[in-house]
């Protein structure tokens, strides 16, 4: 785990941040610039941004549930990312926990990795084994494990 981490690149908390040299870098597509008078979001939305993530959401009746703990995986590149530092190869076999609404299962699955999603919102586990009903690389569980405490 500690090897994955350190393979990603620093992610700097500033837009405007400068390299070595003087150099603004170029912004990733998810940065949002701001001036003293607008705002704006640089490049075109993918398809797994924010937007679509929330018309998904939203069809389904869906918003995040902070019982359970839910985020939502909104930036494709950061999903790309992932796969990339972990190697995700053809014919791997990797366990997600929490697919959510399955955007870097749609990563994993296209490396050609077999995933094992297991989810504990039934409602978004019935949602990922719609959305790649037609694969046979994708299995999906719904696992209902309420926390517990435990003293040691």
């Amino acid at each position: 785990m500690i090897s994955l981490l350190q393979s990603l690149s620093p992610i700097s908390s500033s837009p405007t941040s400068r390299n070595r040299n003087g150099v603004r870098p170029p912004l990733p597509n998810h940065i949002i610039q701001y001036s003293r008078r607008s705002f704006y979001v640089r490049n075109s939305r993918s398809e797994d941004d924010y937007h679509s993530t929330l018309k998904a959401l939203k069809s389904r009746g869906r918003i995040p549930r902070k019982s359970l703990g839910q985020h939502y995986m909104l930036n494709s590149s950061v999903n790309e990312q992932l796969s990339s530092a972990a190697g995700v190869e053809d014919g791997d076999l990797v366990l997600e926990i929490g697919p959510g609404t399955g955007s870097l299962t749609n990563v994993l699955v296209n490396a050609g990795a077999t995933v094992l999603a297991i989810e504990k919102d039934p409602h978004m586990a019935v949602h990922v084994r719609e959305r790649f009903a037609s694969l046979d690389q994708l299995t999906v569980m719904f696992i209902f494990a309420p926390d517990k405490i435990y003293e040691f």
